[in-house]
C-alpha cells in the first residue's frame, strides 16, 4: 500500500512551495496552519527568496504569538542539523537566519500596529509615546472621557440630548452602545430613518393594556409570596407602578410601560397565587392573554418593533458622536485600546503612499 496523503495534500505543497503567490488559506481550528506557516516561513529563508528581516507573522494573541515564534526557530534549528549535505549557500542562509532571527518580526496585529505607529506618529495622528490600554484601564478611560463628552455636547448646544430625549433614552442608558460602536471603528452601523407609529393604532393597543392590567392586578396575592414574585407577577407589578408615574401617558413612558409587556416573561408559579384551585386557573389563563398580548405577529409585538426602529437612528447618533469624541481623547491623552491602533493603522496606510511603499519594502513577506 503506497503512502496516503492528505485530500489537500496539493494546498499544503502549494503553501510551501509557491512562494511568489500571495495565498488565502482557510481552515479549521487543528488543521496544521501553524505548522504550514511555521513550513512557508524556513522555505522562504532556506530558498533565498527572502531573509528573516523581510518576514513578518502576525498573530493575534500573545500566546500564539510566543508559540509560532519558538516553533520557527527550532524548525530553522532543525533545518540546519539537516543541511549538512544542502548546498553551502542553503546552509550559509539558514545559518545567517538563525543569528538574525530577532529581526524577524512575531506578534500580534495589535503589536505590528503599534510598531507602525510609533515610526510615523505625526502621520497618525497619535502622540509618539503612546501606551496601549486595555481591561482595567481602558475603562478608566472611557469613564473618564464620558462626563467631558456629556459636557462637550452641552457647550455646543447639542441637539443630540433633546432628540434622545423625544424618544425616551437618556445618555447613561446608551453608554453600552456607545461601546459596542466604538469597539467597532470599521463597521457602518446602519440606521435608517423610521416614522413614529400611527397614533391610532398606539391608542388602539394603549386601551388593550390597560384593560388587560385592569384584569390582572385583582388576581395578584396581597403580600409578596414566601418564594418570591414569580414572572408574570413582577411584571405586573412593574407595571402598576409605571401607572402612577404622570409620564405613563406621555410617548416615551407607554412605551417604557409597553416594553415591560412585551419584552419581559410570563411564566407563572401557580402554587404562588394562591391555594384554592380557582386561583391557580385563573391565573393560568391570565398568563395565557398576557402571553398573547406579546406575541410575535400581535398589535402590541408589531407597534413595539417600529417604536424601536424608530428611536434607533437618534439613539445611534449619540453614539458615533460619543464614540468619535472618546477616540479623539485617547489620541490627545495618548491612551490608544487595541482597536484604535488597528483603526489608526488602516487610516495611515490608505493616507500615506510614503507608510505603504515602507511596509512593502521592509516586510517583503506578511504571513498572518
Amino acid at each position: 500500500m503506497g503512502d496516503w496523503l492528505p485530500p489537500d495534500a496539493a494546498a499544503r505543497a502549494r503553501i510551501a512551495c509557491d512562494l511568489e503567490t500571495s495565498l488565502l488559506v482557510e481552515a479549521g481550528a487543528g488543521s496544521g496552519k501553524t505548522t504550514a506557516m511555521v513550513g512557508r516561513m524556513v522555505a522562504l529563508v532556506r530558498s533565498g527568496a527572502g531573509t528573516v528581516d523581510q518576514l513578518a507573522a502576525v498573530t493575534f494573541t500573545r500566546k500564539a504569538a510566543g508559540e509560532l515564534r519558538e516553533r520557527f526557530q527550532e524548525a530553522l534549528e532543525l533545518a540546519f542539523r539537516q543541511s549538512a549535505r544542502a548546498a553551502p549557500a542553503e546552509r550559509e542562509r539558514l545559518e545567517g537566519a538563525l543569528r538574525d532571527l530577532d529581526r524577524a518580526f512575531v506578534g500580534t496585529i495589535h503589536a505590528f500596529c503599534g510598531r507602525l505607529l510609533r515610526e510615523r506618529p505625526f502621520e497618525a495622528g497619535v502622540a509618539p509615546g503612546f501606551r496601549e490600554v486595555a481591561g482595567a484601564d481602558e475603562e478608566r478611560a472611557f469613564a473618564e472621557a464620558w462626563p467631558r463628552f456629556l459636557e462637550h455636547l452641552d457647550a455646543r448646544r447639542s441637539r443630540l440630548p433633546a432628540a434622545l430625549a423625544r424618544v425616551g433614552l437618556r445618555p447613561a442608558q446608551l453608554r453600552g452602545l456607545v461601546r459596542e460602536v466604538a469597539g467597532q471603528p470599521d463597521v457602518r452601523f446602519a440606521a435608517p430613518a423610521a416614522p413614529r407609529p400611527d397614533a391610532a393604532r398606539e391608542a388602539a393597543v394603549r386601551a388593550e393594556l390597560e384593560a388587560l392590567l385592569d384584569a390582572s392586578l385583582p388576581l395578584l396575592p396581597s403580600e409578596r409570596p414566601a418564594a418570591g414574585w414569580d414572572a408574570l407577577q413582577s411584571r405586573l407589578l412593574a407595571l402598576r407602578f409605571s401607572r402612577r408615574i404622570p409620564g405613563w401617558n406621555d410617548a416615551p413612558g407607554f412605551y417604557d410601560a409597553l416594553a415591560a409587556a412585551v419584552l419581559r416573561g410570563t411564566d407563572v408559579v401557580l402554587k404562588r397565587w394562591g391555594n384554592a384551585g380557582a386561583s391557580r386557573a385563573a391565573a393560568k389563563a391570565l398568563a395565557g392573554r398576557w402571553a398573547a398580548f406579546a406575541a410575535a405577529g400581535s398589535p402590541a409585538h408589531g407597534l413595539m418593533t417600529e417604536w424601536l426602529a424608530h428611536r434607533y437612528p437618534p439613539a445611534l447618533r449619540f453614539a458615533r458622536a460619543a464614540a468619535a469624541f472618546c477616540a479623539r481623547e485617547r489620541r490627545r491623552s495618548g491612551e490608544l485600546t487595541f482597536d484604535d491602533l488597528l483603526a489608526l493603522t488602516a487610516r495611515l496606510l490608505r493616507r500615506s503612499e510614503g507608510a505603504r511603499r515602507e511596509l512593502g519594502g521592509r516586510w517583503r513577506y506578511l504571513l498572518v
